[in-house]
């Protein structure tokens, strides 16, 4: 079983297109005539600081993998053997959906996370796509006592991502309050 075929868009060319279009739209906000345009402007390059930080993970974090009944292959060069596994988990709250994978690197001796896109076809919320419950249960063989309660919870992390995006949503709106005066 595979990853979506569509990482290598999500991994190379996305990030790429969202920063260099967001750049470019930008560049022609701050040169317009008007001062409404610089408020909404600083608003926006706020924001585009803030999702960056999640594009710019894509191409580092994100692998083709291949599972197979000894281990997922990443990249078609690197196995991960099921007992390495720490845990995967998927982030709901997206679509397409990305799982991460945390494991046990047996060179460095250190926890790796990577993460996958599953096949579109196979995405449903809340509930593991094909691949991953492939995964789980390879994982579950050989580790009998590995359960779903070591895996990250999606709603802390959901909470934690948002309080961590109050700094930014505010001076964004402090920004486009200052020209267009929205609450005033």
């Amino acid at each position: 079983m595979q990853s979506s075929s569509q990482t290598f868009i999500f991994r190379y060319f996305f990030p790429v297109f969202m920063i260099g279009m967001s750049l470019l739209g930008l560049y022609i906000m701050f040169y317009q005539e008007g001062s409404e345009m610089k408020g909404f402007a600083k608003a926006f390059a706020v924001m585009l600081i803030w999702i960056s930080y999640f594009l710019i993970q894509m191409p580092i974090r994100l692998k083709n993998i291949d599972a197979k009944d000894n281990g997922i292959i990443i990249d078609k060069k690197h196995l991960i053997e099921y007992k390495d596994i720490v845990w995967l988990t998927k982030f709901d709250i997206t679509s397409p959906y990305f799982v991460t994978i945390k494991y046990r690197d047996k060179e460095s001796r250190t926890d790796k996370k990577i993460a996958y896109m599953p096949s579109q076809r196979n995405q449903t919320m809340f509930e593991d796509d094909t691949l991953t419950a492939y995964i789980k249960n390879m994982v579950k063989e050989i580790k009998p006592n590995f359960t779903r309660e070591q895996e990250p919870s999606s709603k802390r992390n959901f909470i934690f991502i948002m309080l961590l995006s109050i700094p930014f949503t505010l001076l964004a709106f402090y920004f486009m309050n200052e020209t267009a005066h929205f609450f005033n």
